[in-house]
């Protein structure tokens, strides 16, 4: 997926800009064709990813070529799908969240790409 052809994309892991990244690098896009985002770690978004599509259903699936490669007896590819609330006036709505848990971050930081953001660890300690 080129990021050159899309109009939104964001890198982000969880780290800090003295040691690096701590959690997966992970990719929100939209759609190049519709008003459709989507959400997965890097490293497997060619095989899962998060949906919010514009007609407001969301999900968490297998990706379409994935489910094809891997000739699931599970007919449907999805995880679990959720209809997003009706967006309230001031344009926003929680939709998603990931929640990063310290004891799966790695304790071994490496360095991430230009342009992937670094979102500090809240530690619960």
């Amino acid at each position: 997926m080129s990021q050159k052809l899309r109009d939104f994309v964001v890198r982000f892991a969880v780290g800090d800009d003295t040691q690096g990244g701590q959690s997966s690098v992970w990719r929100i896009w939209k759609s190049r064709n519709k008003d459709d985002v989507y959400v997965a770690p890097r490293s497997v978004a060619g095989q899962i990813k998060g949906s919010l599509h514009a007609s407001g259903l969301c999900s968490f699936a297998v990706t379409a070529q994935h489910h094809a490669a891997i000739s699931s007896a599970k007919p449907d590819r999805h995880i679990t799908s959720w209809r997003r609330r009706p967006t309230p006036t001031d344009g926003y709505t929680n939709s998603v969240q990931i929640l990063f848990a310290e004891e799966f971050l790695s304790r071994k930081p490496f360095p991430v790409e230009t342009g992937t953001t670094l979102l500090t660890p809240i530690s619960g300690t």
